[in-house]
């Protein structure tokens, strides 16, 4: 009579005697008849239960049961009597078993249903001794039983399968614990991020939709693909990465979320139908940048079907979609961090490095922006050259630093700007490659000047830049990254036509900066340093070039000069100026005159005497206008700290028509009452001095603006202090330097003043104190150990000043005067 097979739901269980084959081979017979009483007991105890035994195979059972209770209560029945089995017994069988229930009919005495297989795959993970069931077996117990040890990915089952262990020891299963993700596990360590991890996913468990944002390089995909690793086990559905890159289109956005999740349609529905059976899941779409119309079209359709469904995005530029919660990358942040960054991946490449290196490993970091791709490719060339030609290149932006293997995009920084350029419109690709000639931070306006001289450019690309992430907005300018301008610079190199307008360009924005307000009463220490850098470039681009008429642009530094200390740049391109012919044009001479002046701020020695002399009657020959009289007032100031007051006399008179001239600045007029108090000083007419001095002061405080007002209060107390009145120059002095602007060489020569004053006092104390104030500007400045010294000496000198007889000379005093 044929058997009654359960139908319906049914639960089916194999079991398996562990190690057979070995087992077998030992034991021989003896193995044989232990397998039948193995067998006995089998079926015995799914007899009990109301099982079936379908079949036996070899050492193993199939066995079917009409519900999961009896199936779990048989097996655990059979583990618990195969274990009281006594340890002498030979041989001594051990079993696996593992169950799943699904719906099933008998079909010609057996069975052929899915739920059969995932049985199998189920008791193919368990160990010796155990009873492994699904969750699907778990879910029909009277109540629940067990330990819940986590998804597996079973052999030809589609999706992960919860396992439950109900007896047994603690083993690992023997199967591979489903990750829920196709993200792989990276060969290299997770480093420097930690802190934007946590936020990361502090973030996508509070919000349905975020967007990373961020330039290329940053490492936005390494940072959501470890996120993805450690949160893809609580998504029932998984976590799955779509990586766009390869794609060039956005018809092929959906096509690439299909493949992840291994369904054939493309069609929108279908993907959300997908999605919906999976309940809960996470979907990160990578580099969404080049098709981002795309993207936005599939998010919001998906968002609006799949109310379960978590969405991650990176990108350069946002969606722009309803819900979107944009979380902006920065650079690795913090010393350490960077460090260990480069020293790991510097240590794989074959490089050691010793605690004494990380100082220049720091600086080799922040040359790069703390962009995690530009550290790694640094790191990869450590083995083969020393930090310091790292370093080097990292600052010069000489190298692209690449490496092989890995994807294309991702081999250097040269091959991840043109990832981004190759996907711009044309006149933003080139306006991002004429802004790299920028050195510093931009606003807008300086963008659209720059751009408005360079034809096929957009004037207000900036902002099209910035969504893009290619520049940063950073408070209310914009920036870009070193390592993307240089790499943008290599580019713009390589065409020509466009690099002589990037130029051009630079040069049409300083000389429209430097004739805004030009020679207005202002103090300079607040011209913002991204401007001086910009109008160095400049000057360094047009004598590049030997393009001429960057008169004003040398002048708008020369003044800023007096106030901020001049660059090592500067100082070198005022020393190619020094080296010109004397001026043919009104222009060449105020270059000329404005580069001499920065030099001698700069502590530089002085052209020959006869050479300046040639410069400055080259200069008259052109007229009387501003520079040519700067070129007579640097002489007088030349000539009296030489003592010649014949010749610093002769230019006192010679800038005298240009003072009286309607193209004279108010300042510019009262500057003759100064330069006749110098000279007086230098004849030892010190009553006649001061009365020059205070004429100056009072028609300095008659302006509406304090410009010079606190050079003119010093020269006062010079002049008081060479009349022996220290008391009256204290007032004077105090006032000079409260009224001083940020450290530099006017206010350094304003506080020398008042050290005088205090020395001549009496106050040793308030002098040192002084003077050391003086030390620390100098010390801050960034001058060299040589130079400090250098200046210190000649304070030293000017402070240490006997006390006044009334009839012996001072030595001549270092001018401190400007004209703006």
């Amino acid at each position: 009579m044929a058997r009654r097979l359960p139908r319906g739901r049914v639960t089916f269980a194999f079991v398996d005697v562990v190690e057979s084959t070995k087992t077998f081979a030992e034991h021989g017979d003896a193995f044989v008849a232990a397998l039948a009483v193995l067998q006995d007991r089998v079926a015995s105890h799914t007899e009990a239960e109301g099982g079936v035994v379908v079949k036996t195979e070899g050492d193993g059972a199939f066995l079917a049961f009409p519900d999961a209770q009896g199936a779990v209560d048989a097996l655990v029945a059979l583990q618990a009597e195969l274990a009281e089995v006594p340890d002498d017994v030979v041989p001594r069988l051990t079993v696996r078993a593992g169950a799943h229930t699904g719906d099933a009919v008998p079909v010609a005495d057996d069975y052929v249903a899915l739920a059969v297989n995932v049985a199998a795959r189920v008791t193919s993970t368990v160990n010796a001794g155990q009873v492994v069931v699904s969750a699907a077996t778990q879910s029909e117990l009277d109540a629940p039983r067990g330990v819940c040890v986590g998804d597996y990915d079973l052999k030809d089952v589609a999706d992960p399968v919860e396992l439950w262990r109900l007896c047994g020891a603690a083993t690992p299963l023997r199967g591979s614990p489903s990750r829920r993700t196709n993200v792989r596990i990276p060969v290299t360590g997770f480093v420097g991020r930690e802190r934007e991890l946590a936020e990361l996913r502090r973030l996508v468990e509070e919000r349905s939709l975020v967007t990373v944002l961020g330039t290329g390089g940053l490492g936005k995909t390494r940072l959501v693909s470890e996120l993805l690793l450690q949160i893809a086990a609580g998504f029932k559905g998984g976590a799955w990465l779509v990586e766009l890159a390869t794609f060039s289109t956005g018809d092929q956005v959906p096509a690439a979320v299909a493949e992840v999740l291994g369904i054939a349609s493309t069609e929108v529905a279908d993907l959300a139908t997908e999605l919906r059976r999976r309940d809960d899941v996470m979907l990160v779409l990578d580099n969404c940048e080049h098709v981002l119309d795309a993207v936005a079209d599939l998010v919001a359709d998906l968002e609006e079907a799949c109310p379960r469904l978590r969405l991650l995005c990176t990108s350069r530029e946002a969606l722009q979609v309803a819900g979107e919660h944009v979380w902006r990358l920065g650079p690795i942040d913090g010393q350490a961090a960077r460090i260990e960054l480069f020293s790991q991946r510097a240590w794989a490449s074959g490089a050691v490095l010793s605690d004494e290196s990380a100082g220049m490993v720091d600086r080799l970091c922040s040359a790069l922006d703390g962009l995690p791709l530009a550290i790694e490719l640094a790191a990869t060339h450590a083995g083969s050259t020393t930090l310091e030609e790292l370093v080097r290149i990292a600052e010069d932006g000489t190298d692209e630093l690449a490496r092989r293997g890995g994807q294309h995009r991702q081999r250097s920084l040269d091959a991840v700007l043109s990832w981004s350029l190759d996907r711009l419109p044309e006149a933003r690709r080139r306006s991002l490659l004429v802004l790299s000639v920028l050195p510093g931070r931009f606003d807008a306006g300086m963008a659209a000047t720059v751009l408005g001289a360079v034809p096929g450019c957009e004037t207000d690309a900036v902002r099209g830049l910035a969504r893009g992430s290619l520049i940063d907005l950073d408070g209310e300018s914009y920036r870009i990254l070193d390592t993307i301008r240089h790499a943008a610079r290599r580019r713009l190199a390589a065409e020509a036509d466009l690099a002589e307008g990037a130029r051009r360009g630079l040069r049409a924005w300083a000389l429209a900066n430097a004739a805004t307000d030009y020679r207005v009463a202002r103090h300079w220490h607040d011209v913002p340093a991204d401007d001086v850098l910009a109008l160095e470039q400049a000057l360094a681009e047009a004598l590049d070039d030997g393009a001429p008429g960057m008169g004003q642009v040398w002048e708008r530094l020369r003044a800023i000069t007096y106030e901020r200390d001049p660059s090592d740049r500067l100082v070198a391109l005022a020393d190619r100026v020094a080296d010109w012919p004397p001026p043919v044009t009104r222009d060449d001479t105020l270059c000329t005159v404005s580069a001499l002046a920065i030099r001698q701020l700069a502590g530089r020695p002085p052209l020959p005497q006869d050479q300046v002399e040639a410069l400055c009657s080259a200069a008259d020959s052109l007229g009387v206008y501003f520079a040519a009289a700067s070129f007579h007032y640097h002489l007088v100031w030349h000539y009296t700290a030489l003592g010649d007051v014949a010749a610093a006399r002769r230019h006192t008179e010679a800038y005298l028509p240009y003072a009286e001239s309607p193209a004279a600045h108010p300042i510019e007029r009262r500057a003759i009452h100064s330069l006749r108090g110098c000279v007086a000083t230098a004849a030892g007419d010190y009553e006649e001095a001061l009365l020059h001095f205070e004429r100056e002061l009072l028609e300095a405080a008659l302006m509406e603006s304090d410009i010079d007002v606190d050079v003119c209060e010093a020269n006062v107390a010079e002049a008081l202090l060479d009349l022996g009145r220290p008391e009256e120059a204290l007032p004077h002095a105090a006032t000079a330097v409260r009224m001083a602007p940020t450290p530099g060489p006017s206010r350094r020569a304003l506080l020398t003043t008042l050290a005088r004053v205090h020395a001549m006092l009496g106050d040793d104390e308030a002098a040192q104190a002084t003077v050391l104030e003086i030390e620390t500007e100098l010390i801050a400045s960034g001058r060299s150990s040589t130079q400090v010294t250098t200046e210190l000496e000649e304070v030293s000198r000017a402070v240490q000043v006997p006390a006044w007889d009334g009839g012996s000379q001072d030595p001549p005093r270092p001018p401190s005067r400007r004209i703006d």
